[in-house]
């Protein structure tokens, strides 16, 4: 019984992940627009024993005769900086991805890291589900 459960949570787990990876490469193709009056944060945050530090951007962007503002550096999160310098080099685009169904929604990077991780964590679960399924 408890082997079915784990199969049934991995299986959720992984096509979840699945829905975000596909998200991820959709939003590649959403229209750009220009960005105006970008402001860029580095905020240190301090996560156990470790000092990292996260990038906050703040933007505005006009779309089909528009405003829009928008708040999101990395779609789906990304990873911190290690150090500040590294944060404060991080590159802000000029241009942001807007999504096509809904306006309000924008971003401006994708973390590449967090890109594979989705895509790796939808295969890893889909291979080892049939294998828990066996156990039981």
């Amino acid at each position: 019984m408890i082997y079915e459960i784990i199969a049934f949570f991995l299986a959720a787990i992984s096509s979840l992940s699945l829905v975000i990876f596909m998200t991820m490469c959709w939003a590649r193709f959403w229209p750009r627009v220009p960005s105006k009056d970008t402001e860029k944060l580095v905020n240190e945050v301090k996560v156990g024993d470790r000092r990292v530090w996260i990038v906050t951007v703040k933007y505005h962007y006009f779309h089909q005769g528009e405003k829009y503002e928008g708040n999101t550096y990395f779609l789906f999160g990304g990873r911190p900086f290690s150090s500040k310098e590294k944060a404060e080099e991080a590159e802000i685009p000029d241009r942001v991805f807007v999504c096509p169904v809904s306006a309000n929604i924008s971003y401006l990077r994708q973390d590449q890291r967090t890109f594979w991780f989705f895509l790796g964590a939808a295969i890893f679960g889909y291979i080892v589900t049939p294998f828990i399924f066996l156990l039981s």
